[in-house]
């Protein structure tokens, strides 16, 4: 949470990205082990993405997290049934870092 009382979650994919900083708008458990989530991009690093808004649905499984529905308010449908639309591959399984 930052000083606004905005739920804030910061996502860094690795050496070769910038880290980025979204907002969480809203969140809900719909199961067990599957959180619905409203995520937007609140990030000028994203450049011509920034204030795009994400429902995505995010499995837990052994301590680790994977994307298995994601729709932007564009219109687009980014993943489907945990598989990326852009390139049909899996949504990787992910891992909260130590720092």
């Amino acid at each position: 949470m930052d000083a606004n009382s905005l739920a804030r979650r910061k996502l860094d994919i690795g050496p070769d990205h910038s880290a980025v900083m979204d907002t969480v708008d809203s969140a809900q458990i719909t199961a067990h082990n599957t959180l619905r989530v409203n995520i937007r991009h609140d990030d000028p690093n994203y450049g011509e993405t920034n204030g795009l808004i994400l429902s995505v649905v995010i499995e837990k499984e052994n301590g680790h997290i994977r994307v298995m529905e994601s729709k932007g308010s564009d219109g687009k449908e980014y993943v489907k049934d945990g598989i990326v639309t852009l390139n049909n591959q899996a949504t990787p399984w992910m891992e909260k870092c130590e720092n």
